[in-house]
């Protein structure tokens, strides 16, 4: 082998390595033979060989270097007859040729003999003459080669999007399987709209500012969609973030990927602990254990629940967003941002990391508040006076102790418009009781989740979840799009002929055939069958189900055309396919488990010392696999314990910090600053003992 020396090891010299269902290679005191053909010689590589040469290189790490040893006697042994990949033993062996050829071709270019390109390629055994060195390059071209096509095939036979019974498609399945991309990974399609806003640099919940121009993106951006507007158009009119404007804010999440705690966290917190009326699916437990929710954090999230933002919160931010003066023209402190109507209202409704939902709700009227500053009408707004545990002072507030404040209930658009439409009820549990809103939805009814964020993508997220992870059965299916595109049949038929499982809705597939393109619109005929998820309602006549790749309804009414561009497609199908290859290609040792499935190889105890050296690859396998495992436990449980954290510090500072929102709906009016008033603040004061703080005088 390349580079061979003998070498010392603490252990006595191996035994014969039997290697089981490996019937057709010879044995000798090194080990099992494997004899392979090049330039008409028979080349004989030995299992002892194969051994020594990893225990050679990673002497220090010998449970890592027999199983590297394993791994290559079964990789070379699946080409033999009765293994896995047997059929394949012709092709790789001349690809290996060609590789030489081509070194040799190399070596010619660039004026290197022959001999000196062997020697600084690393085959520099001094005993060893060329034509053994170039043997030996060809042993490692061709275990390259094999190499190769085991990733091809494993990716190959393992990343259909079809069910099986199949046990060994159950357990290596790279999409749908045990250990599979759903399963582990928890595939969420969602779309989101971040608003960036000035107060992201701002430290707190409680006092942040935002500019006129950032009131209105988030007026602007919530009313397009209350008109109707399809969530993906204004994620590509409105979103700040601009990786994904052009795809309308579309991403695949996952556990792993990089989003921020409020992002990531909210969804799955929403999905698996508050969203109402939640079904647990037949493998709902064993992907709960995936997102390794802490004890502490399902008890406080689900306590804490979610909150809410009237529409006519949000239109009141637009109508005081340039609200800087009183309307004398005075100002309150000395101009302080914080008294500022838009940051008032923008604190007490935006400034929550926790998930949120715009509600069809009015905001509260002056009337609301009652006619005495210090004593407000308490069925309505009922903020209240109490005492700040840190400083002492009375301070008011209208965040109760579970960091929730109340609505005014009244709606905005009255039933039966085409507002009204956009906003779906729901119940929700918070701190305990059950709350029904009418909550804001996209135009599929996709409840539009907010979150807040200030690090990293800092601003207001709003989200819709195009499919969860946790969602086998499609019972969000969208029943009325397909009737509205002239899906025939009772909602029934409907539903059984075109929703969608998880393994379908996420197939590397692409719904067109190569040669039907109409050349007037670019968007590709679709022939159907079983390449794609499918609907058959004639003889041999298909209509695709929606799908990931294929994101629009289709129905027989659409004339058999598939209804977006080729590139689009292909450009989803990549994204997905790299997505499952990916997981397929994580581990190696789910391939040595499917290639060994057949051959059943294991290596011997050492003869003297009966070191079970099997015993010790299987232990390292079992080492390896649980601590990916626990490392990926332990960042998400520390993830949540963040994140929860940064909610309960949230609920405290917000209690004694905030201003109230009187301050906004009546701001300048001079009673709200004087002594023991909701907006009485010391600090300008003591600048001046009698301050008129309805003015700057």
């Amino acid at each position: 082998m390349k580079g061979k020396k003998a070498i010392s090891l603490v252990f006595t010299a191996l035994a014969v390595v039997s290697l089981s269902g490996c019937s057709d290679v010879t044995s000798n005191s090194e080990g099992k033979i494997l004899t392979y053909t090049y330039n008409g010689q028979n080349l004989d590589i030995s299992t002892d060989d194969i051994i020594q040469k990893y225990l050679n290189e990673s002497r220090d790490e010998h449970a890592k270097a027999f199983y590297d040893a394993l791994y290559e006697i079964v990789v070379r042994a699946s080409f033999e007859e009765g293994g896995a990949l047997a059929s394949y033993k012709d092709l790789v062996e001349s690809d290996a040729t060609e590789a030489v050829e081509s070194a040799k071709d190399s070596a010619d270019e660039s004026g290197t003999s022959w001999h000196d390109y062997l020697i600084n390629q690393g085959y520099d055994d001094p005993n060893a003459t060329d034509s053994e060195r170039e043997n030996e390059l060809y042993l490692d071209n061709l275990y390259t080669q094999m190499t190769s096509r085991v990733n091809d095939e494993f990716d190959s036979l393992f990343n259909t999007w079809v069910l099986s019974d199949d046990e060994i498609q159950k357990e290596y399945n790279a999409l749908w399987g045990e250990n599979g991309y759903i399963n582990k990974k928890l595939p969420y399609h969602v779309r989101h709209i971040l608003v960036k806003v000035d107060a992201s640099d701002d430290n707190g919940y409680s006092r942040g500012h935002i500019s006129s121009d950032n009131a209105a993106k988030l007026y602007n951006t919530i009313t397009s969609l209350v008109k109707g507007n399809s969530f993906s158009n204004v994620a590509k009119n409105y979103t700040d973030d601009s990786s994904s404007a052009s795809t309308g804010g579309e991403y695949i999440m996952d556990t792993e990927a990089g989003f921020v705690n409020e992002f990531q966290l909210g969804i799955y917190a929403y999905d698996t602990l508050l969203q109402p009326n939640f079904t647990e699916e037949e493998n709902y437990d064993s992907k709960l254990e995936v997102l390794n929710i802490t004890e502490d954090a399902k008890e406080e999230l689900t306590d804490f629940g979610v909150t809410f933002i009237p529409y006519g919160v949000v239109q009141k931010l637009n109508d005081v967003k340039d609200k800087t003066t009183t309307d004398k023209g005075l100002t309150i402190y000395d101009g302080d941002e914080d008294y500022y109507p838009r940051n008032i209202y923008f604190n007490k409704y935006f400034q929550n990391r926790n998930v949120g939902f715009i509600t069809n709700e009015t905001a509260f009227e002056l009337s609301d508040f009652g006619s005495d500053i210090n004593n407000p009408t308490t069925n309505a707004v009922g903020y209240t006076k109490i005492e700040d545990k840190v400083s002492g002072e009375k301070v008011f507030t209208d965040i109760g102790d579970t960091g929730h404040y109340k609505t005014s209930g009244e709606k905005v658009f009255t039933e039966g418009t085409s507002e009204a439409n956009m906003f779906k009820t729901m119940t929700f549990n918070i701190n305990g009781e059950q709350v029904t809103k009418d909550v804001l939805c996209d135009t599929e009814g996709n409840p539009i989740l907010v979150v807040r964020n200030q690090e990293s993508s800092g601003g207001v997220h709003f989200i819709i979840v195009e499919r969860s992870a946790f969602d086998e059965s499609d019972k969000y299916f969208d029943l009325a799009g397909y009737e509205a595109a002239g899906a025939e049949g009772s909602d029934e038929e409907i539903r059984a002929n075109y929703s969608t499982t998880l393994n379908e809705y996420y197939a590397a597939a692409n719904p067109k055939s190569k040669d039907g393109i109409d050349q007037s619109t670019n968007k590709p005929y679709y022939v159907g069958g079983d390449a794609f998820p499918a609907y058959e309602y004639a003889k041999e006549k298909y209509v695709p189900k929606k799908t990931y790749v294929q994101q629009n309804i289709v129905t027989p009414s659409e004339n058999n055309y598939v209804n977006d561009t080729v590139q689009n497609y292909d450009d989803r199908v990549g994204t997905i396919s790299e997505e499952i290859s990916g997981m397929a290609s994580t581990t190696q040792f789910s391939k040595y488990e499917w290639l060994n499935s057949t051959l059943n190889l294991s290596l011997n105890e050492f003869t003297d010392d009966k070191v079970d050296v099997q015993g010790l690859v299987d232990r390292y396998i079992s080492t390896q696999m649980n601590s990916q495992e626990r490392s990926s436990a332990k960042s998400m449980q520390e993830k949540w314990t963040q994140y929860v954290a940064s909610i309960r510090e949230q609920t405290w500072e917000r209690k004694y910090n905030l201003l109230p929102e009187i301050l906004a709906a009546d701001f300048g009016n001079p009673n709200l600053y004087k002594e023991g008033a909701p907006g009485y603040n010391a600090k300008y004061y003591s600048i001046n003992g009698n301050y008129n703080a309805g003015g700057n005088n």
